[in-house]
């Protein structure tokens, strides 16, 4: 029943299209349905094997001089300074050092 207006101008208006009207009927985006997979045994589990290549090393992390140490830091202001890294897993060794 839209009819275009009289006022319209194809020029500065562009092509007139009728508006849409709402399909009493429309239930949503088309999706067609699915069934159970009857060959479904669950989710995937990965087996895990015992690695025979590996074998314990208890001076793998020991080392007797560090050269290096690397920081990352992000800061606004500039001008902070480190200086004697201490590195050790005795906490109580990093007490004592720290209090010398």
């Amino acid at each position: 029943d839209a009819k275009k207006p009289e006022d319209w101008d194809e020029e500065m208006d562009g092509e007139w299209e009728p508006p849409m009207i709402p399909n009493p009927e429309y239930k949503g985006e088309w999706k067609p349905k699915q069934i159970e997979n009857p060959d479904y045994k669950g989710a995937w589990i990965h087996p895990e094997i015992d690695n025979p290549e590996y074998t314990p090393d208890s001076n793998i992390y020991k080392f007797n001089n560090i050269g290096v140490l690397g920081l990352d830091l992000w800061q606004v202001k500039s001008g902070t300074i480190f200086d004697n890294f201490l590195i050790t897993d005795d906490e109580k060794y990093a007490e004592e050092f720290g209090q010398e």
